[in-house]
């Protein structure tokens, strides 16, 4: 009697999808921890920028008497960010839109932005971000709410939305070349690439150039991907 012949061993597909959906979100809530542990040192240091690049601004535009009293006032701000008075800070911020113009306006819209997002208002903080990139006079305001827009809109725009902002900061002689290079490699890890990525950090971490704090939060995001830089050598230490 003729045997029957053997029936086709049913297809994998179902199960093999259900792997690569599981692999994919087990990289996604990778990335999504990463970034909720590299964004603090972001977060709670643009304040700290934003009063460095007030360190720059050019005050000869301005009458001396009006230069005090919006020194005085934003100086008032700065003590009640620092004594936790956050919504007594943005009363005072928001009233100082009010009555300045020029640099300082921009300044107190950094700052305004700087201090929600610390409070976690992301949004209103990109908001104020995008409102610079298009309205600013100043190229430099426009050039760093850029590099703050990405930064904050990391875990909500797509790749290609957030590299195409960065794209004209990423030339070796911009001045923000490591801090692009930088949203450069948080991109790829939103993209799952993480080897680009771990290269990218190390570029960023043995460059001497870039500002210690960069490399620092690049060394920190090596030693979070397991791939953590051996310490540079101390140069006044005896040779073994």
């Amino acid at each position: 009697m003729a045997r029957n012949p053997k029936k086709d061993t049913p297809k994998n597909e179902p199960k093999d999808s259900l792997l690569l959906e599981i692999e994919s979100e087990l990289k996604k809530e990778r990335w999504l921890k990463l970034w909720n542990l590299y964004k603090k040192p972001i977060i709670y240091g643009t304040a700290a920028v934003v009063i460095v690049f007030a360190g720059g601004i050019s005050y000869r535009n301005y009458r001396a008497a009006q230069l005090e009293s919006w020194g005085d006032s934003y100086s008032r701000a700065l003590d009640s960010i620092e004594e936790g008075s956050q919504q007594r800070a943005l009363r005072q911020l928001q009233q100082l839109q009010t009555e300045t113009s020029g640099y300082y306006e921009d300044l107190t819209q950094l700052q305004e932005a700087a201090v929600r997002s610390r409070e976690g208002d992301d949004e209103r903080a990109a908001a104020i971000y995008a409102d610079l990139q298009l309205y600013s006079r100043t190229p430099l305001v426009r050039e760093l709410a850029t590099i703050l827009w990405v930064y904050h809109q990391m875990d909500h725009e797509e790749p290609a939305q957030l590299r195409g902002r960065i794209q004209p900061f990423m030339s070796q002689d911009n001045t923000w070349h490591g801090t692009a290079l930088e949203l450069e490699a948080l991109i790829l890890l939103k993209e799952k690439k993480e080897d680009e990525a771990i290269t990218m950090f190390e570029q960023i971490a043995t460059t001497d150039t870039f500002p210690q704090g960069l490399r620092g939060r690049a060394r920190d995001m090596l030693s979070w991907l397991g791939k953590p830089l051996d310490e540079p050598a101390d140069e006044d230490s005896p040779l073994p």
